[in-house]
């Protein structure tokens, strides 16, 4: 279909090449929306224990949400929700 004016250059998008390739990419954004829902799960948990673990002497905080530098609270549970996320999706 060839368009005129100002639409004239615009790209139509084209059709799946097959079936396999339309379930792959179907598989690819389901994938990609339940890491999203898991990361921002874990990031929410997460937050909570880093601010009840700044709470703690820093002798009782547990490992993975202590930090050796000083870095912000928000900082330590986006690097605890990695952590943890990043585990769930390893494949075998």
């Amino acid at each position: 279909m060839m368009l005129k004016g100002p639409l004239q250059n615009t790209i139509e998008p084209r059709p799946e090449k097959s079936l396999k390739s339309r379930s792959r990419r179907l598989i690819r954004e389901a994938e990609e929306r339940e890491y999203r829902v898991m990361y921002a799960l874990a990031l929410w948990v997460c937050l909570w224990l880093v601010l009840f673990a700044r709470v703690l002497p820093r002798s009782l905080r547990p490992e993975m949400l202590s930090s050796p530098r000083p870095q912000s609270i928000w900082a330590d549970a986006k690097a605890a929700a990695s952590l943890t996320v990043s585990f769930a999706f390893m494949r075998a």
